[in-house]
């Protein structure tokens, strides 16, 4: 029987979901983005994009939407002060 079969029947047995050591984990929700977009490059910048976006441990799209994002927060931002 696996370690995944064993769990699910002790479980089923009444025993508890949760350890006396696990911590409770607050996470921040975010609306989620419902529109999509292309965006065409270079391949030297698609290179250099991949490369960046390898170094900070993510991938491609979410390194863009990420430089998108904070580009339009500080226009947001420089035309409210």
């Amino acid at each position: 029987m696996s370690e995944f079969d064993k769990e699910v029947e002790r479980l089923e047995a009444g025993a508890n979901a949760w350890e006396d050591t696990d911590e409770v984990a607050v996470i921040e929700v975010k609306q989620p983005m419902d529109k999509t977009m292309s965006v065409h490059l270079s391949d030297a910048d698609w290179r250099i994009l991949l490369a960046e976006a390898r170094r900070l441990g993510i991938g491609p799209n979410a390194l863009a939407t990420k430089w998108v994002l904070e580009h339009l927060t500080s226009k947001t931002k420089a035309k409210s002060a």
